[in-house]
């Protein structure tokens, strides 16, 4: 993922199938996904490509270009039709942040943050979709269709390849990361999931109406007016930088601790396993009569102790 620019398409899994070598994608819907894509951004001459199966979709503020995940095609051709329309809705309300009057530093300063990428992301989701489906009535059944099978379960993550390669370290799913999913959670069904890990609901509790407010700040759909598209992602930005981020960074730091015990942990039970194999050798010294041997691992066994 890149230090700030791509909005990934979240999703519970984005793992290429065993042996996946191409994937077949008809002309036909291709074309659709292209038209649906440039119609919703705004913008005709907006590059609309296809990525590496796995590799998420999703649009890049800096060079304004739409990537689809073929995997995301070739599971339901109307759902990415979804696909198609949230992130053209991207393109037209979700300006690249050095619009929003950001420095090049800030930037980087604020988006190399672990987590930080991903609550931007999946709060802007709400907003843009909101917007998209007000303005074209014809996707809302395709959105609607999205969530449902995506929140089908309790305490379902919408993860991303970088939120995977984390859960992956920590054995769990990232406390911001539950934490987004139930921000979409709210949004597309009025509730949180039940029996939510205790840290993720004061988080919410702390952080709910603000991020109620953030989704809400939109540009009026009927129009296209780029004073007012600026003005309100920058609403939407401050929110979500002064009022929300600064709880769910607790959750992040929650999670690192959970990795710094873990690595803790996994180094201690090393040298334990490295001092049980100093003692074997020790008393395999002793019935041999190495003095040499014993002085010399009786060292290491006092260094391991």
């Amino acid at each position: 993922m890149q230090e700030f620019a791509v909005k990934q398409y979240f999703s519970k899994e984005e793992k290429p199938e065993d042996g996946l070598k191409e994937i077949q994608i008809t002309e036909e819907v291709w074309r659709a996904l292209e038209i649906i894509a440039r119609r919703v951004g705004g913008d005709f001459r907006m590059e609309v490509r296809l990525g590496e199966p796995g590799g998420g979709s999703f649009f890049d503020p800096e060079d304004g270009s739409i990537t689809f995940d073929p995997l995301h095609i070739k599971e339901n051709p109307d759902v990415a039709k979804f696909v198609a329309g949230h992130e053209g809705a991207h393109r037209a309300i979700s300006p690249h942040p050095e619009k929003l009057g950001l420095s090049p530093e800030k930037i980087r300063e604020l988006y190399s943050q672990i987590g930080f990428p991903y609550l931007l992301n999946i709060i802007e989701d709400p907003a843009v979709n909101d917007w998209m489906t007000e303005r074209f009535p014809g996707l809302k059944e395709y959105t609607r269709e999205f969530y449902d099978e995506e929140l089908k379960e309790e305490k379902a993550v919408l993860s991303t390849p970088e939120v995977r390669r984390i859960a992956a370290q920590l054995g769990y799913w990232p406390k911001f990361a539950q934490y987004g999913s139930e921000i979409i959670r709210d949004w597309h069904q009025g509730r949180f999931s039940r029996e939510l890990d205790p840290a993720v609901a004061r988080a919410l509790g702390r952080t709910i109406e603000s991020a109620r407010k953030s989704r809400s700040t939109i540009p009026n759909p009927e129009r296209s007016d780029r004073e007012e598209i600026i003005r309100t992602a920058r609403e939407r930005f401050k929110i979500n930088t002064e009022y929300i981020w600064p709880e769910v960074s607790k959750l992040v730091e929650m999670d690192l601790r959970t990795e710094e015990k873990r690595q803790v942990v996994k180094y201690f039970r090393q040298k334990q396993k490295e001092l049980q194999g100093k003692r074997k050798e020790m008393e395999q010294a002793q019935r041999e009569g190495n003095k040499q041997k014993q002085e010399e691992l009786q060292k290491e066994i006092e260094r391991l102790g």
